[in-house]
């Protein structure tokens, strides 16, 4: 594919994608998604399986009904949910590639989302940015993304008969060499108590919060999104992506001691 070169930087003429003269160190990744088809959601239903606790039927239906429940209210979590958009940092840059339409939205001044048209010319765009932009030695930085977002992009490769960038094709064995992902979600927990009353998850915004970092409130959390996604509003789901993505980089800068200023 043809490359130019636009401000010291290397685009991928055929998409638009913004590349660099040189692999990334560090690559930060965050996604949204929509709902999913009824398809999804059946399949869920029909493979849903009660916990091995439970040998009352009667509760065991109650659990069904509530699995089914929360199927449908989140479905957006299910394997079959389609990615609209993935923010991505590098320490030279960022990108947001749009599965969602064409449209270029200018995101912020600095910022311009790749309208790929739709989730698989997405995917098909990511991975050619992915392989020019990472080696084995990149550093993956994610939130809640080694039970969420890894997983979420590849099952969507595989759903759509498509072959894995390389950086996120998983080892053969779990003794073989593996990409490193730091998973600010889980190293949070080694730096703070926090009282999460049983609850394994911490929000990313009550990180950055606890972190003091600067707030970039774009009024919307992950659970309006799938709305959002229905009335064609991207260009408000695509700022909370990019917004998401720059507040995990700094996170991750912070956690790390790699930002810039720490004394």
């Amino acid at each position: 594919m043809a490359l130019t070169k636009r401000n010291g930087k290397t685009a991928t003429a055929a998409r638009g994608v913004p590349a660099f003269a040189a692999p990334a160190s560090v690559l930060c990744l965050d996604l949204e998604t929509g709902n999913a088809p009824q398809a999804a959601i059946d399949l869920a239903d029909r493979v849903w399986k009660a916990p091995s606790n439970l040998r009352d039927p009667a509760k065991i239906d109650l659990a069904r009904y509530q699995a089914q429940a929360k199927h449908r209210e989140k479905s957006a979590l299910l394997d079959g949910a389609p990615i609209a958009c993935v923010g991505a940092v590098v320490p030279m840059g960022a990108t947001v590639f749009n599965g969602m339409d064409s449209v270029p939205y200018q995101i912020d001044r600095d910022v311009q989302a790749v309208g790929c048209g739709n989730e698989r010319e997405m995917l098909l765009a990511l991975r050619e940015w992915l392989d020019k932009m990472t080696t084995q030695e990149t550093l993956l930085v994610v939130f809640n993304g080694i039970e969420f977002d890894l997983p979420k992009l590849r099952v969507r490769y595989v759903a759509h008969k498509m072959s894995l960038p390389q950086v996120l094709r998983p080892a053969a064995s779990s003794d073989g060499p593996q990409q490193p992902v730091y998973d600010v979600m889980r190293m949070f927990t080694r730096f703070y108590t926090v009282e999460r009353h049983g609850q394994p998850y911490i929000s990313q915004d009550e990180v950055c919060a606890r972190l003091e970092l600067p707030r970039f409130d774009c009024g919307i959390t992950g659970a309006d999104v799938p709305g959002l996604i229905e009335r064609k509003e991207y260009s408000v789901v695509l700022k909370k992506c990019r917004i998401d993505s720059v507040q995990l980089w700094m996170a991750y800068g912070r956690l790390s001691s790699t930002a810039e200023g720490l004394t």
